[in-house]
């Protein structure tokens, strides 16, 4: 029996304490409704950070055009093996080098004004190549030296190398951290002003994550990371902004 109330008077301390809790949660979003929190401000917090990207990307296709089909595949084939021990002797690992499939198109012949006949003048084929590395200084080397294979008879297109980071979320999650705190300072600065006080946060939201590159002009493709990141440069400028809105007492 005495157990019996025992436990009877902890549900019942604990039925009293959670109601109390819920009223003091009614009680302070009620007292938000009335002039006592009726002030308000609106800020944007800010925060930036330079990272280094750490692993890259170069992309590259080869060509071969001849009347024979099967003469243009046999002359693609030993282009790419031309080009794979050339990349390896730059100190690329083969594992790293990723042909895409081949293709082989008929190119056909246009009249004058430029209307496609049925007529086959010659077929192309072509492929694509990657090289993903940790090693930003030899993708750099990559990208500059493999063009030197148009001098051994290939016909060889190579693209700017591409530069990432690999931890650009937990950068973002840092920096937001840090626009959040920006933030409540602009809004302490603003009520000071007005003989008030920040009081509690009202709305808080994400504004642009931007990318750009960290020195120099944007690279012209955008920088919101959402859309179209800075892939150009190997040090970057990551920033964000926040809107938020504070109650004032």
């Amino acid at each position: 029996m005495e157990n019996f109330q025992s436990k009877s008077f902890y549900i019942k301390f604990i039925i009293v304490s959670i109601s109390a809790i819920i009223a003091s949660f009614i009680f302070f979003n009620f007292l938000k409704g009335t002039s006592f929190y009726s002030k308000t401000v609106e800020v944007k917090g800010y925060a930036e950070a330079v990272i280094v990207s750490d692993f890259g990307s170069w992309r590259a296709q080869i060509t071969v055009n001849n009347k024979n089909m099967a003469q243009a595949y046999t002359k693609l084939e030993q282009d790419k093996e031309r080009t794979l021990a050339y990349l390896i002797s730059l100190g690329v690992p083969e594992n790293k080098i990723k042909f895409d499939p081949v293709t082989v198109s008929p190119q056909f012949e246009r009249t004058p004004q430029g209307v496609q006949t049925n007529k086959i003048l010659s077929y192309e084929a072509s492929v694509g190549l990657q090289v993903l590395l940790h090693d930003i200084q030899l993708i750099q080397k990559v990208a500059g030296e493999a063009p030197k294979l148009i001098q051994q008879g290939v016909n060889f297109r190579s693209d700017n190398p591409s530069f990432f980071y690999a931890k650009v979320d937990e950068v973002k999650i840092a920096l937001l951290k840090e626009a959040a705190k920006d933030s409540r300072v602009r809004a302490a600065q603003l009520a000071e002003s007005s003989g008030s006080k920040v009081e509690g946060l009202k709305f808080i939201k994400q504004g642009v994550f931007d990318i750009q590159r960290a020195y120099g002009s944007s690279s012209g493709n955008g920088s919101d990371y959402n859309g179209y990141p800075d892939e150009s440069s190997i040090e970057k400028k990551v920033t964000i902004s926040i809107n938020a809105t504070y109650y004032l007492g």
